[in-house]
């Protein structure tokens, strides 16, 4: 790893290269004007300390062509600088994850050495799982480091913006759900790892093993964090938009106030305002209303009021019966979800994990045929157990069916953490 003092300008250059400052091979002169920008307490040129810092550059990052006495990047300076920028800026995509989870899930399966899966397969694949979570934490930082920025100067920000870093925050939140389902694979692959500890033969790979499971253990405990920090964050942005838009017919009136008495001028004891503002009348618009009194109207005589006929409207008492049922049906389904979800509770206590989906059917059966039930049910159960920090959901492609039935699902597996 590069000292900071050396870094921080192969950094600066490699920067300097990618927004076209800069020519794949640069001069001695760009290097020390780098170092410069980086060492601010350089107040005089020293030429010592330059060389020293060049030559130490040429050991790992920088080569020299001697002839034409021009510089260019080794590979390890490439790929480190790349690395950074490929965390700060990548975007992920959900669906390729998705098909690379399952993808090392099919190796793992069909490898029959367990070591040659975890060096070519899994590690190959780690890194890039571990830059886009962190790709989709830089992005939070960045919407939030913005709002702040919007915020530096009172006059200056503009509240449809600070509205846009909101719904930016919102698209994070919905891709750490995007892509905490694209990792529903990875308790497959905990279950098989699991299974492969309980073999003799595989002792020898204990500590990789391990290592396999706490790592996407702590992959989806980064997406929690983050998901956490946007829930954390975002009412408080909300809430400061709010305030804003309060204040805003404030500030703006007091800004045209100010306007106001800057630019008008007095004249003959009258004010004359900016002839930049437009003109208009002002006029009262609506008539108003008077009661008129005659001058013979006897003192103490109260108005009289006017008759209005009240009419009672026509009571539907069939329609009103047929709603009645149909509240009474609704809170009684509602009560059965409840003891449905219970039930299913108790089964998650006696066991590691339920199959939902033979669940699915035997609600299904219950209900004699009522698909809202099972649907109602299935909503509800998804997002207790979505949420719960206890327990997780996974869900694959295959569909489940029942004979005489045309109604399927995928299968869906409700488990308990480790």
């Amino acid at each position: 790893m590069p000292d900071r003092k050396y870094g921080l300008v192969v950094f600066l250059l490699y920067h300097k290269q990618r927004k076209g400052e800069i020519e794949s091979t640069f001069s001695e002169d760009e290097i020390i004007k780098s170092i410069k920008e980086v060492r601010k307490e350089l107040k005089t040129e020293q030429k010592e300390q330059f060389n020293s810092v060049i030559k130490s550059l040429q050991k790992y990052y920088l080569w020299r062509d001697e002839e034409k006495k021009v510089y260019r990047f080794r590979p390890l300076a490439n790929k480190l600088c790349g690395l950074f920028n490929e965390i700060l800026v990548n975007t992920f995509s959900p669906t390729e994850i998705e098909k690379d989870f399952k993808y090392i899930l099919n190796k793992l399966r069909e490898e029959t050495d367990f070591g040659r899966w975890f060096q070519f397969t899994f590690e190959s694949y780690k890194d890039k799982v571990n830059i886009q979570v962190a790709a989709l934490d830089s992005q939070m930082c960045d919407a939030i480091n913005d709002f702040r920025s919007k915020l530096s100067t009172e006059e200056s920000y503009d509240i449809s913006e600070l509205k846009l870093i909101i719904e930016r925050l919102n698209e994070i939140g919905s891709k750490t759900v995007e892509l905490n389902a694209a990792f529903s694979s990875s308790h497959e692959i905990t279950q098989f790892l699991t299974g492969i500890l309980e073999k003799e033969e595989n002792s020898i790979h204990l500590e990789k093993i391990h290592s396999v499971i706490g790592f996407f253990k702590e992959i989806r405990g980064n997406l929690q964090i983050i998901s956490k920090n946007i829930d954390r964050v975002k009412p408080k942005l909300n809430e400061y938009v709010r305030d804003i838009n309060r204040k805003d017919f404030q500030r703006k009136y007091k800004a045209f106030l100010k306007y106001v008495l800057n630019e008008s001028t007095s004249s003959k004891k009258q004010i004359e305002l900016p002839r930049s503002l437009s003109s208009f009348s002002i006029s009262n618009k609506e008539n108003t209303k008077f009661i008129i009194v005659k001058e013979n109207w006897e003192i103490g005589r109260k108005l009289e009021r006017r008759n209005r006929e009240i009419t009672v409207p026509n009571i539907d008492q069939e329609a009103n019966a047929q709603r009645k049922k149909q509240l009474d049906d609704e809170l009684a389904l509602k009560q059965r979800i409840k003891l449905y979800l219970k039930e299913l509770d108790e089964k998650l206590k006696e066991s590691e994990e339920v199959d939902f989906s033979n669940y699915f059917f035997e609600v299904l059966k219950k209900e004699k045929g009522n698909i809202n039930a099972s649907v109602k049910l299935s909503h509800a159960a998804m997002s207790k157990y979505h949420k719960d920090r206890k327990y997780g959901v996974s869900i694959t492609d295959e569909k489940m069916s029942r004979k005489n039935s045309n109604v399927s699902i995928w299968k869906t597996i409700i488990y308990r953490k480790a």
